[in-house]
């Protein structure tokens, strides 16, 4: 990655952290974009960033589109009631808003010629969680090519779809097909949070939602047993192809005192109803220690009934033996 690239996911991290948590201030900023995508940013860059509207030249992708075209839309307008001609709206709307918006965008705006197309995506204290778990949800099953979700659980597909609309104001449609219920989102932002790596910024700064998506997702629990007489623990497990993701997760894991475990699946290949199947290098992120499992609960735990209910019963057995000891 190039420094302007670095540069400019440094900036749309800061703009995103921002909106995730107001008060986060320029240290702070500062410290997180090290800690997660390893870029060094000065402080005076990170205040010219959210104090005095300076910003580095990109094009708007369909997230900063999602998030701040309606407004600039509306201030265009507003600009050119006031007779305003199209290029000091457009350096108006750039100087007011974290992204440029070109001349030619606002004059085709203001003439009534086109109109912001994009779905909007409304991040607000209200609708914090919702976007962190989807977040989360994306970094598991959903397609990201596709930004459609295919999952086994209804209630799952439940959460989702109202999460999608909560932080997006539209409705959403869930099909059955194939024994699956299936939400074809159509949102851009969800694809390009994705492709950009900002999923680690929502990731770090709104964990435990995020955790909960990922992990009703691409999560597991079952209990582990080593001998008849008692319950030695549960085995809390996400599987990922992803090596960053895994790692990140472990990260914020250890911050609350859990102890996880990164175990390596190599590349294999299987015979499933008379077809030889691929299956990719993979990581597996393990929590097996009975502290761990309280504290995933106390911490994370899923939104998942089926999971949910799980953790909860092999919480109350590993309770019920610590104090019958």
């Amino acid at each position: 990655m190039s420094s302007d690239e670095d540069r400019v996911l440094a900036y749309r991290a800061t703009i995103l952290a921002r909106m995730i948590n107001p008060k986060m201030g320029k240290a702070r900023i500062q410290g997180l974009i090290r800690e997660i995508y390893g870029i060094e940013i000065s402080k005076n860059t990170v205040t010219g960033w959210i104090y005095r509207g300076k910003k580095p030249n990109f094009k708007p992708t369909g997230l900063e589109k999602s998030l701040f075209y309606g407004e600039a839309y509306e201030l265009a307008l507003s600009l050119a009631s006031r007779g305003y001609g199209h290029k000091k709206i457009a350096t108006l709307v750039s100087r007011e808003l974290p992204i440029r918006v070109s001349a030619l965008t606002v004059y085709r705006w203001i003439k009534g010629l086109s109109k912001p197309s994009v779905n909007k995506l409304i991040i607000k204290e209200e609708t914090m969680d919702d976007f962190a778990y989807l977040v989360g949800v994306l970094m598991g099953d959903m397609s990201r090519s596709k930004a459609m979700l295919d999952v086994k659980d209804r209630d799952f597909a439940l959460e989702a779809k109202r999460c999608l609309e909560k932080v997006t104001g539209k409705h959403y449609r869930i099909t059955e097909r194939n024994e699956l219920y299936i939400i074809n989102t159509k949102n851009r932002w969800l694809r390009e949070i994705y492709k950009s790596k900002l999923w680690k910024t929502v990731a770090w700064l709104r964990p435990k939602p995020f955790l909960q998506g990922l992990y009703d997702s691409d999560g597991s629990i079952s209990p582990w047993i080593l001998n008849k007489e008692h319950l030695t623990s549960a085995v809390i497990r996400l599987t990922s192809a992803n090596k960053e993701l895994i790692l990140l997760v472990e990260k914020l894991l250890k911050t609350k005192g859990m102890r996880p475990i990164i175990v390596e699946r190599p590349e294999m290949r299987r015979t499933i109803n008379g077809r030889e199947v691929k299956f990719g290098k993979c990581y597996n992120l393990i929590l097996r220690k009975q502290e761990d499992t309280l504290r995933f609960a106390r911490y994370a735990g899923f939104r998942m009934k089926r999971k949910r209910i799980m953790l909860s019963f092999l919480c109350h057995l590993i309770r019920s033996y610590d104090s019958a000891r």
